[in-house]
This record gives structure tokens, sequence and C-alpha cells, in this order.
């Protein structure tokens, strides 16, 4: 006969392992921060009520490792009096369990007495939990009791029990309570007293840190991309990310198992049955795995998918007891699953019944599109199999979907529509568009083969239109799909969507043919539609386009205006790196170079021309590769190389498709650039192709005359360059004028006429003046610093203007590197890397402009004009 041995101080097995604190799992690490919001109930006063410590979250969230591993920390002379609860707990044993945990806590003059109690028996509930809070308050030390699983009390008089416990007890008790929802107990005393401490289920989760220290505890590490997918599936659920480790240990391709890793994986799979659904009613189970289909449900949403007019309710109850369930607010009551457990789910369906999650599907299409959400409509519909629902619903709402940036899920819905054989010409048009948003022009090209050219009805001739104008954008040369797109109805069709898409391609085309006013029409009008429709994803491109208008007019004040507004509604709705976004960092880039803000001029040139990868026209991808040029010889150590690349882009014959703006902008720049490092041919190639580009334009004179310049012979070209300076040959940009007024003055003063040359700097200023067109007068040398030194005082109205061009372009003495404070060091040593100064800013933790500041200042201290001459002057101090 077996034997039951028994503790050495007398209590039963059950008793024991209950009040006994849990052993700390593999992968535990330490949470000082919330430990730190576990003890800070030690400022309240002594003597004073009781403090309540709060814990709640899913199951595997780590609330009782976190408890647990704290206690295990507690400093001598503190008491831990650990109770597990379970769902057989009685007011009895309730008391019982808490008053053996208190005598084993060892901080109670009496231990053995106290712990020799027994719970109350009915009727004297209130008399017995008054002696016992009048007792512990003998404690002579902290006392902390925790009950974990709180969510099992359920029993009435054990309820009741610890409610009144919790309104006597005082100090130097603590009670901390555990557990998936919160208790049945009344807390708003003490929350209003501020007397509640709370940690939820949202600080329990890990972040990249924690999830850093628990792999490597299994010997694993990750990369930066691999780190961010596990935590993104796993939304830093404890037991998510300690299952992966688990797997990951014996995984050959970590990669692999982490994109393949969801909610069906064995072990997740396990934990979900055992720890989540296994305490759910048969019929919630049933409503978990219909309404999982659904990235979020709302209440009607649930009672459409299940029949059940209680859904509000059931959803409620999920997401107080914290079963995997999150509310998201919103005046409907939006939930969503947690997307393991929803992936579970959902794989559980599909396993259980196919035709059944399909049946889901079809009845989640039906709901979304009579509620006015086309685009999850379209998704539900392509999950279902129901072709003729998607082609219907695709012709209806897929191009409003894509223009409000669905794009992602129109790929794959467009391509469940067979791609061969007979296809709806609004649905194969369609296909065209999203291959076209995402830059794969020959995916655009099939599907575009499979639309007739003729035969079509207004409304599909005039979308076949509009892409095709936009195909043909692409590629550079669109005259012909313009003129076609004219004689169709697009923009006036009636359509809105299909309208406002022909507008804004319209524009954009029209811009890069010239015609700016035709053009800016179109994309103001596109633009107004879109943000009334909610089309934001067309409205970024109009928006860019607007301010390569600007630009292209000369306007670069506007330009970078509009930029900014750009690039601040796109960062907004988290696409500032998207293809759209190209124009706008260029425009702002063209004005900070004509500015002389080099440190916003590079970064904004780098960021075009990484988005240019993504699918651009080619005025856009040889604009960004002009001014990434220009740029990149600012701060490099091989202006030759830089050169060279100039020299190509030129000749490979990129220009013969680029707006005349652009041509008009890049030619003087990358003309300098090659006479500097002594690239005569090149610089020769640029001005020809200028000429062949633009014809006789003020640019193409400017060019010219800087040649003659080189060759001692400048005073041979004045004539013809007067002809621009009075405005019978016209620059198709203002800097080009304030470049030609420029030399024409220092053409004038090299044969002594100082008055002339005042005169023409002082047109060059009047014309630079509302543009903070700087860099001509920089590149302008010493000839024209010394004809702003002397005219000092005389320039009127831009006589400011004229003083801060002097000042950017002679900071003033140098004083001792020595002079430089320890905050204008530490943005020193930031200097030669390509961040900006908002990035510099947010780094040291403090403020753009106060970088920028710093900044001016260390320029001033080290004699230089700018920051890559200060690395310079900082390298050949040794200060970097």
């Amino acid at each position: 006969m077996s034997t039951v041995s028994r503790p050495p101080d007398g209590l039963s097995s059950a008793t024991a392992l209950k009040i006994r604190v849990p052993r700390q799992p593999r992968g535990t690490i330490a949470r000082p921060e919330l430990e730190a919001k576990l003890h800070s109930p030690v400022v309240n006063p002594p003597d004073g009520p009781s403090p309540v410590v709060l814990v709640t979250g899913a199951a595997g969230a780590g609330k009782t490792t976190l408890v647990s591993g704290w206690a295990a920390r507690r400093p001598p002379g503190e008491g831990i009096a650990w109770v597990t609860l379970d769902a057989a707990d009685d007011v009895t044993t309730l008391w019982n369990a808490l008053l053996a945990a208190v005598g084993r806590a060892g901080v109670h003059p009496r231990p053995g007495s106290i712990a020799q109690l027994n719970g109350p028996r009915p009727g004297e509930v209130g008399s017995f939990v008054a002696e016992i809070a009048e007792s512990l308050a003998e404690c002579s030390c902290p006392l902390w009791l925790v009950l974990d699983e709180i969510e099992h009390l359920t029993d009435p008089d054990a309820v009741r029990s610890l409610e009144l416990f919790l309104r006597w007890v005082r100090e130097p008790v603590r009670i901390v309570l555990v557990g998936r929802s919160d208790p049945p107990i009344a807390l708003h005393r003490q929350r209003l007293d501020g007397r509640l401490v709370e940690v939820r289920g949202r600080d329990l989760a890990l972040s990249e840190v924690h999830a850093v220290e628990l792999l490597a505890d299994y010997g694993i590490r990750l990369d930066e991309g691999d780190l961010r997918l596990l935590l993104g599936r796993t939304e830093g659920w404890a037991a998510g990310v300690r299952l992966a480790a688990l797997a990951l240990e014996s995984s050959e391709d970590p990669h692999r198992h982490l994109v393949d890793f969801a909610g069906d994986d064995r072990a997740v799979a396990d934990f979900l049955v055992g720890e989540v659904l296994a305490s759910q009613a048969e019929d919630v189970r049933e409503f978990l795995l219909q309404t999982s289909i659904c990235d979020a449900v709302c209440p009607s949403l649930a009672t459409q998918l299940t029949g059940r007019d209680d859904a509000g309710a059931v959803l409620d109850e999920l997401a107080r007891r914290n079963a995997l369930t999150v509310e998201l607010g919103g005046h409907n009551g939006w939930f969503r699953y947690h997307l393991l457990f929803g992936s579970y789910l959902r794989a559980e369906l599909e396993r259980r019944s196919p035709k059944e999650k399909r049946e889901l599907h079809r009845a989640a299409a039906a709901w979304f599109e009579e509620h006015g959400d086309p685009a999850r409509a379209l998704e539900h519909s392509e999950a279902a199999g129901d072709i003729t629902r998607l082609v219907i619903l695709t012709r209806r709402h897929g191009l409003g979907a894509l223009l409000a940036g669905r794009a992602a899920d129109l790929g794959r819905i467009t391509t469940a529509v067979p791609p061969d054989g007979h296809v709806e010409p609004a649905v194969a048009l369609l296909g065209c568009a999203v291959a076209l948003d995402r830059g794969q022009t020959d995916e655009a090209d099939r599907r575009l083969a499979q639309v007739p050219a003729g035969g079509l009805d207004p409304a599909d001739d005039a979308l076949r239109a509009a892409v095709v104008l936009w195909r043909a954008r692409l590629a550079g040369d669109h005259d012909k799909e313009l003129a076609a797109l004219e004689d169709t109805v697009a923009g006036r069709s009636g359509d809105r969507d299909l309208d406002m898409l022909a507008l804004a391609e319209r524009g954009m085309s029209r811009s890069w043919s010239g015609r700016l006013d035709e053009a800016e029409s179109d994309l103001n009008e596109a633009l107004a539609r879109a943000r009334a429709d909610g089309r934001d994803h067309l409205a970024l491109p109009c928006l860019a386009h607007l301010a390569a208008l600007a630009s292209a007019r000369g306007d670069l004040i506007e330009a970078a205006r509009r930029a900014e507004d750009t690039i601040s509604s796109a960062t907004s709705r988290g696409w500032s790196r998207s293809a759209g976004c190209s124009w706008a960092y260029l425009a702002r880039g063209l004005s900070a170079y004509q500015s002389l803000d080099d440190d916003q001029a590079r970064p904004d040139a780098v960021m075009a021309l990484e988005l240019t990868e993504h699918g651009a026209d080619p005025t856009t991808r040889w604009a960004a590769a002009s001014l990434e040029l220009a740029t990149r010889l600012l701060v490099t150590d091989d202006r030759h190389a830089v050169a060279a690349e100039a020299g190509k882009l030129w000749a490979e014959g990129g220009a013969a498709h680029v707006a005349p703006a652009f041509v008009a902008y890049a030619a003087p720049a990358h003309f300098r650039m090659c006479m500097q490092v002594g690239e005569r041919d090149h610089a020769r190639r640029i001005v020809d192709i200028t000429r062949q580009r633009l014809g006789d334009v003020g640019e193409v004179r400017l060019l010219e005359a800087s040649l003659a310049v080189t060759r001692g012979r400048g005073q041979e070209r004045r004539p013809r360059l007067r002809e621009v300076l009075d405005g019978r040959i016209r620059c198709v940009t203002p800097t080009a004028l304030v470049s030609a007024w420029l030399l024409e003055a220092v053409l004038a003063d090299v044969v002594g006429d100082r008055a002339a040359a005042q005169r023409c700097v002082a047109e060059a200023l009047t014309i630079a003046m509302p543009i903070r067109g700087l860099r001509s007068f920089a590149e302008g040398g010493q000839p024209v610093r010394d004809l702003l030194a002397t005219g000092a005082g005389r320039f009127g109205r831009a006589e400011a203007f004229a003083a801060q061009i002097r000042d950017a372009l002679h900071p003033g003495p140098s004083p001792a590197a020595t002079l430089l404070t320890v905050r204008e060091r530490e943005v020193l040593a930031e200097l030669p890397s390509m961040r900006t100064a908002g990035e510099i800013a947010e780094g040291m933790f403090v403020s753009t402009n106060t970088v920028k500041t710093h900044m001016r200042s260390i320029y001033h201290k080290l004699g230089v004009p700018h920051r890559r001459g200060a690395v310079g002057e900082a390298r050949r101090q040794g200060l970097i």
C-alpha cells in the first residue's frame, strides 16, 4: 500500500502546491521597468489602506512569470504569501490556503497561530475577515499577498470575503492580484484613491530588446529583419516568442521557419487549444471559428456570420477575459483576434469544412459591400472563390480601391480572375493599373494585351486610354497616347474614380510636355476630387507633381512648400518611401540645393534617386540622377568620378525624353562640374545636347558664353548674352537668368565698367531673392563675391538678401577650435554621416532648430561656409 508524504509543516499536499511560488521557466527575462511598477505602492503612507496591484493578460502573456520572478527578488525582510487559485476554491479553501501562505512568509509575529486558523464558517465571513485584517496589521515588515489565477474566484462568499478584506486591510500588507481577466470584485475605490497599480497585456508584450534576451537563452540570434518578423507574427506575446524559440533551436532555416510560423504550428496549436479554447463553451468556440475569417469584426458583422443576436456581448466578454481578443474601439465596437490565434482558427475552420469557410467569406463580402467597404468585399469574394461576384465588384469598386491605396489586395484579386481566355475589359485594365502601380511593366503589358483596342463601351474606352497613357508616360514617349485620351470621355465620363485617374494622368503627361497651365489645372482638379473621395493614393502623386510643376515654373519656394505637404501627408500614411514621393523629395532637394542648404539637398537627392527604382518615368529618373550627382560633388573627394558619371548621363541620350525645365536646371550644374575637372569634351557635349533638346534658349547662351570665358574670349559672347538679359531670348529657369546677369557683371567689371557691373549684380539679386537662389552667387567665385562686397549698401530693396549671401559665402574669421562647446563637438561628430539635421536632432533628443544653430556656430568657428567644409577642416585639425 502506497502512502503520500506530507510537507514538514503539516500542510496537505494540495495546499502546499497552492502556496508554492511557481518556478521560473526557461527563457525568463528580467523586466525591471515592470517590477518597479509592481513595487510602486511602497509610497503609500504608513498605516494607510493597503494598495492593490492588478496584473492581467492573456494566457501565455507572462503574468505569473513576471510576478514570480519579482517575488524571488524581493529584499530580505519582506514576506511573500503566494496562493494559486483554481475553479474549485470556495471561501474556506481560499482562506485556509491564504493563512498557510502567511504562516510560511515569516513576517507575522505569531506565524504558527495564524497558520492553524481555519477558514470562516457560513454567516461569519465579516467577523472572520475583520479579525484577519487586524492580525496582519501586526506584521513588522512588508507582507505581499499574491493571488494568482484570480479569474477562478467565483464562489460568492469567497468574492465577498476578498472585497471586505481589500476594504479593511492596512499597511504593511500589500495585495497583488494576477489573472487573465479582472476579478469579479469592485476595485473602483482603490482606483479613485490612487491605490490601484495596473499592469495590462500591452505592458507585458515583449519589445525587440526583450525578445533578443529571451532568444539568447536558447542560443538563437536573429538578424534585424527576422527579429521584426517574429515580433510581427507574435505581437510580442511571450508564449508565442518562447514557442518559436523552441522550434528555432532545431531549425536549419530560421528565416523560412519564421515566414511559415503561424497558429497551425503544432506547439502553438496545442497551447491555444489547452489554454484558450478549452475554457470556452462549445457555442463560443463555434463563434470564434466563424468570425475568424475577418481581420476584424464588429457586432453587426459577427451577427451576419454567426446568426447570433448577442454577438456584441460575446465579443465584449472575450475581450474582458483576455481570450486573445482585442477591442479596437470606434463607434461600432470593432474587435480582432491575436494574429496567431486568428491563423489557428482559420486553419481549423479550413480543416473542418472548406465549404463552410467559403460560405462565410461570401457572407462577409455581402456585409462589407452593403456597408460601403468595397475593398474588403473584394477580398472576401476572392477568398470565397466567387468569380462572378468578384468580376461585378471589381468593375464597380476596383479602381476606387486602387486609388485609395489597396493595390496589394487588388493584386491578389486580379490574379484570381482567369488571366487567359475571355476577361472582362474593366478587370484586365484594373490588373494592368495594379501592375503599373507596382512598377511591373511586363505584367502590365500582358494584361493590356487582353483588352481589344476597339469595340469598347465609352467608360471602358476611357479607362483603357488612361491606362495606356500611364504606361506610355513611364516609357517617356506619350504624345500620341495623350492625344488619344483627349479624344475620349475620360475626365467627364461621370465615373468619379475613372475621371480623377484620367485627370491625374493627363496632368502629369501635360507637365512633361511643357503644357504647364493645362497640367496644373488637371492636377488641381484631380487632387480636389481625390481628397473629397478619400483616394489618398492618387492624391499623393498629384501633390508631388504640383511640386514638380512649381519647380518647372521656377518658383522654388512654392515647390519646397508643396513638397513638404506631400512628404508630411505620405509620412502620416506610411507611404514616405513610395515611388509617388520621388518628385516631392526632388522638388525639396532642388530648392535646398539652389539655396545652399546642402544638409537638406543631399539626403533628399539620395532618397529621390532610391525611390525611382520602384517605377518612374524618364524625367523623374533623369532629374533624380542629375540632382544626386550635383549634391554628391559637394561631399566627395573624387570629383573626376562624379564628372565622368555626369558625362555618361548626358551621353546615353537619357535627356531625349526629359521635361525641358529639368534639362535646363541640370545643364549649368553639370557643365560646371565637368569644367572644374578639365573634362571639356563632356562640357561641350552638354552644351550641344541642351541646344538640341531646348533650342536657342538662355541656358544655351549662358553655357556658350561660359565656355568662351575659359578660352579668354568672353567679351566676344557678350552681345549674344545681352539678348538673354533684355528678354529677346528666354531662359527656361530663373536660376539661369541669375547666372547670366552675374556673368555679364563679371565681364563688365573686367573691362573696368564697375557701374554696369553693379547694376547687373542688382538685377541678379532682384531675380534670385524671391526664390532664394544663392547657388549662382556661390558658383560665380571670387569675382562675384568681390562685387557683392564693394556694392554693399547700394542694392536697395535687395540689400538684406545681399547681406545674407555675403554671410553664406563669408562666414567670418575662424576662432580657435577650442572654442567649440561640448554640444557643438557632439554635433560635429555627426557631420560626416549622411544623417539630416532632423535625424541628428532625434538622436540627441533636441529640436532640429537647435542642431541647425549648433551647425551654424561650428561653421563660423571653423571658418567654413558649409557642412563639407566643416568636415574637412575638422579632420585637418584632428577634431574628428
